[in-house]
């Protein structure tokens, strides 16, 4: 029997970004390579099968369509039909390729954004030959009506009442389905007679209405990947189903005297169920492998595959991590005593679902996920353990360390931990999810102003009273460490970075907003050291910016995130520089705003908000004595920030060296 399969590909992709949809990998295959996998099993099943594929002249140009599509599919009989214009809809786009390429006979008409078991469908055409359209579909809930045209079907779900695109339907008299965009038609040329229609849908209504034989089909196995967040659950869902490599000497026979262990069949079958895929191992050799096979069969040992001829010694699994789910570990291994059997094995739980990636972490992904089976949300923080970011798996874990100890000090004054991780290919650590809190930076300054006090009196009452007092030359030799260890090494990893940025190291002509600043080399020169000596050390945040604290409106209560770039106690004056970059230099908004223009070599105007006089609003939080020393370690902050900050462009690399060379003149000139 001859069947023609048609996919019509000439979709935007508006979802996807406006990418070619049918070859964006969905796993490790494409869409359409998972699209079309359904009906390869009706090529061994005697069925002739030819595939067209329907595109836009402008996607063959840019993708390089058909080449792609009869490399994939090398072995099919592959049509493509490249449309010079584009048409009104999917609809017109097929009876295009019918017209020009003469398909006639029983054909499907698929969708690339889902595979689905067609099986019900080839059922049901052998069953009813008269029927002109067998139309399947899938229960779905009103969340899903966006993404679904629709079905409605009496109440036994055998009679057919109406028909929708993605338009609302109410199920009043009736039950709503969705339609699958796999159609089989008994004589595909037939549409031809209904010209002035867009949408499939739309051509079942008028047919139904036309008392043509349709006939619905129920599908219960399908996977959808036609928008983001259906792929990300397609791959999440697959991301299920483990492979289990389990030996049989030992684990699931007793070594010795070759009897079932306790549990084996129970265990194995429950993993069957979960529709995980168990591949039996053993050193034996291919010699007794039949002896085996025996001892398999007359336990009823369920199992997929079986290796024999392994070494003896310790086994390995290499895995690639796989993009879609960077935070899910790939390979495992799990160790257990001889003759112990496999009763009490868990395997690792069902990973967590990501709902957002979000911006700002460096090298740190920062995720919302959901744990599905429990139906709760948290925050994970992840990061890949691999050499070179070793040393931010050690920034990672001591800051989930800091977390834990500042809700020691004061309990609830960060958000909980609930878990953390390490192997050696990954670390993360989950945190609770806030719901109604956000970043104190996206509030109003009234509202900053007024809950900057309440989140400093905390601090000094919880965290900064844990200090340790410093005699004068400690003190000293704090500040010159500092200097020595922290700044001045910027000055040469500065120089080399560009020339512009080495010029406000060491160019004492530098001209902010009309008035000539000295070089920021030469400030360090001439001020006053000893007034910016500190008092004690203490445990810190190290990086209390406004964007690292969460504020609930509601019940206003803050939470503080994201300690980082402090020793395990350190200098208070960190702390309010990072603050005063926020509140007096408004961190947050340095990538949404034209932050200076250039006059020329030496000469440039910034955004006056940057460098306004806000000491009588600072002044009314901290005192005329931390308002400056904060100034001076924000200055120096700066500088160190230069290289971080040149990776995210070359203008904010120049733009936080106009800051420290403005703020170290303001503090030289008025302390």
């Amino acid at each position: 029997m001859e069947l023609s399969i048609i996919f019509p590909i000439a979709g935007l992709g508006s979802r996807f970004g406006f990418d070619f949809k049918p070859f964006l990998l969905a796993t490790d295959y494409t869409f359409i390579e998972l699209a079309k996998s359904p009906f390869d099993k009706l090529k061994n099943n005697g069925y002739k099968l030819k595939y067209y594929f329907i595109y836009r002249e402008r996607q063959e140009k840019e993708y390089n369509v058909s080449k792609r599509l009869n490399e994939m599919f090398i072995n099919d009989d592959i049509n493509c039909i490249i449309m010079p214009i584009d048409t009104d809809g999917p609809l017109q786009t097929l009876q295009y390729a019918i017209r020009e390429h003469n398909i006639n006979g029983y054909s499907f008409v698929c969708d690339c954004d889902h595979m689905i078991n067609i099986d019900p469908i080839i059922n049901k055409m052998l069953m009813l030959h008269n029927a002109e359209v067998i139309v399947p579909y899938w229960n779905i809930t009103k969340e899903d009506y966006n993404d679904f045209g629709k079905i409605k079907l009496n109440k036994s779900l055998d009679k057919i009442l109406d028909f929708c695109e993605k338009e609302y339907m109410d199920s009043i008299d009736g039950v709503v389905k969705g339609l699958i965009g796999c159609y089989l038609f008994r004589n595909i040329e037939n549409i031809l007679r209904y010209p002035n229609y867009e949408d499939i849908s739309s051509l079942l209504k008028v047919m139904h209405s036309n008392n043509k034989t349709l006939r619905v089909v129920e599908i219960t196995e399908a996977y959808f990947f036609g928008t983001p967040i259906k792929l990300q659950q397609f791959r999440f869902n697959r991301a299920k189903n483990y492979t289990l490599f389990i030996d049989i000497d030992g684990t699931l026979i007793h070594q010795q005297n070759k009897t079932l262990l306790p549990g084996t069949i129970d265990k194995l079958l429950y993993w069957k169920t979960q529709g995980h895929k168990i591949i039996l191992t053993t050193a034996n050799d291919n010699s007794r492998k039949p002896i085996l096979l025996n001892i398999l069969e007359k336990n009823n040992i369920p199992y997929d595959e079986l290796i024999t001829n392994l070494s003896p010694g310790p086994r390995y699994i290499i895995n690639d991590k796989k993009p879609y789910i960077p935070y899910y570990c790939m390979a495992n291994g799990l160790s257990i005593k001889r003759n112990s059997g496999i009763f009490d094995v868990e395997l690792p739980d069902t990973p967590p679902l990501i709902l957002k990636l979000f911006d700002g972490a460096s090298f740190a992904q920062v995720y919302l996920v959901e744990d599905i089976v429990n139906n709760k949300k948290f925050i994970r923080k992840y990061i890949s353990n691999t050499k070179d970011l070793s040393m931010h798996v050690d920034i990672l874990k001591r800051q989930c360390e800091d977390v834990k100890r500042f809700n020691f000090y004061k309990d609830s004054i960060c958000p909980k931990i609930l878990n953390e991780y390490c192997s050696s290919c990954e670390y993360y650590y989950d945190m609770e999810y806030l719901e109604g809190y956000d970043k104190l930076s996206s509030f109003n300054n009234e509202i900053i102003f007024n809950t900057v006090p309440y989140i400093l009196r905390d601090l000094y009452k919880h965290i900064y009273c844990y200090r340790k007092e410093l005699s004068f030359d400690k003190r000293k030799e704090w500040l010159n460490t500092y200097l020595n260890d922290k700044v001045f090494p910027k000055f040469n990893i500065i120089k080399e970075l560009h020339p512009i940025l080495n010029k406000f190291m060491n160019n004492d002509n530098i001209i902010i907003n009309n008035v000539k600043y000295k070089s920021i080399y030469r400030y360090l020169e001439i001020l006053k050291l000893d007034k910016y000596i500190p008092l004690y050390v203490c445990p810190i945040h190290g990086d209390l910016t406004l964007e690292n604290i969460l504020y609930n409106e509601k019940t206003k209560d803050y939470k503080l995130i994201d300690m980082a770039g402090s020793r395990y106690v350190d200098i208070i004056e960190m702390d309010i520089a990072k603050l005063f970059q926020s509140l007096i230099c408004e961190y947050s908004s340095w990538d949404n705003s034209k932050l200076f223009t250039v006059v020329n070599d030496n000469e440039y105007i910034i955004n006056e908000k940057y460098i306004e006089d806000k000491r009588h609003i600072i002044c009314k939080i901290f005192t005329v004595e931390e308002y400056y020393r904060g100034l001076f370690y924000m200055a120096t902050y700066f500088i160190r920030m230069v290289p971080y900050m040149i990776e995210k462009s070359h203008n904010h690399a120049i733009f936080i060296l106009l800051l420290a060379t403005h703020y170290l003149d303001y503090i030289n000139n008025n302390y």
